[in-house]
């Protein structure tokens, strides 16, 4: 298993309180990666966050631990059910989870994307390509479903379930190679809620951050953690190579950075984790750069960046 991932520990993750996040599981791919979310955190109700459940299916809505819940009828009605779900014009972010491959989640996928845009919310996207066992037809209609999808919401970030399979050893379970996935969209829900709304050393506004992710397409997400002497670079260098992204982050033209560590990080630590990014996105990207002091991270620095800026097809990013 890739170190990225067995350092970073998802109980640590906090969203502040002022935001305003709705993160809506669509389809069984979609509900099932949410509920993974929600059995890791040990405090919910920290997180101030509305999790949503939506599908076709009211059997599938029904077994699930998603507090939240809403059953898609009519195609015609799926627009103002949807927006009842949303319910709130000014909300901050609105996250779509899914797993792409079949036809009818990935519909609603869209459908909920382009309600939730009209409505002003910043909309990112975080899905999963189906394994390749799965066959080529369902691959190809996931390739073409991603592609949709893009036009609709302001940022998407694509996850191979392959790749999961590739960075973990053989004898890892299948329950917790899911879970690397479910990782990553941890990872990115707090990535854009702490460099807007958690005090720290460095602050940035939400208007800079949607500047980077609004209408921005393919993005690159990646986190690290280090400890020791040369922590902040070591973090940075786990960042830049994300195992189950399928993108890269070399070249962005927009990237939001988020450093995290306890009193004892350092300015030039700082520093050293902006330079090492830096290096490799494109020399006139706009870098958007929070710094946060979280006394639980004493001795160690996070290092998270969604990355944007590439405009290319994620059907070509394979």
């Amino acid at each position: 298993m890739s170190d990225n991932y067995e350092s970073f520990d998802r109980t640590e993750i906090h969203i502040p309180h002022s935001i305003s996040i709705k993160v809506i599981g669509v389809g069984s791919g979609g509900i099932n990666a949410v509920a993974g979310m929600l059995s890791q955190l040990k405090d919910i109700g920290s997180w101030k966050t509305e999790f949503w459940a939506i599908d076709t299916d009211i059997e599938t809505l029904e077994k699930t631990s998603i507090p939240n819940c809403l059953t898609l009828g009519d195609k015609s009605e799926w627009s103002n059910s949807i927006a009842c779900a949303i319910e709130d014009p000014h909300l901050v972010i609105v996250y779509i989870i899914g797993g792409m491959g079949g036809e009818q989640g990935i519909d609603a996928m869209i459908e909920v994307a382009k309600v939730s845009k009209e409505m002003g919310a910043l909309t990112i996207s975080v899905v999963t390509r189906p394994f390749s066992f799965e066959g080529i037809e369902r691959y190809k209609r996931a390739s073409i479903g991603i592609d949709r999808l893009v036009s609709q919401v302001d940022t998407i970030i694509a996850i191979s379930n392959d790749k999961s399979l590739q960075e973990s050893d053989n004898s890892i379970s299948s329950k917790a190679a899911f879970a690397l996935a479910d990782n990553i969209m941890l990872g990115a829900i707090n990535c854009v809620a702490s460099v807007v709304q958690i005090p720290g050393m460095v602050h940035v506004d939400f208007a800079d951050v949607r500047s980077v992710l609004a209408d921005a397409g393919l993005a690159y997400f990646g986190i690290g953690k280090g400890e020791g002497e040369s922590r902040a670079r070591d973090a940075a260098l786990q960042v830049i190579d994300s195992p189950l992204v399928e993108s890269s982050i070399k070249g962005a033209r927009g990237v939001v950075m988020t450093v995290t560590g306890g009193a004892d990080m350092t300015l030039m630590e700082l520093t050293t984790a902006a330079d090492t990014i830096y290096e490799v996105v494109d020399p006139n990207a706009n870098i958007i750069f929070g710094a946060v002091v979280d006394e639980s991270m004493e001795g160690k620095i996070q290092v998270s960046i969604i990355a944007t800026g590439f405009g290319e097809s994620i059907s070509q990013i394979e």
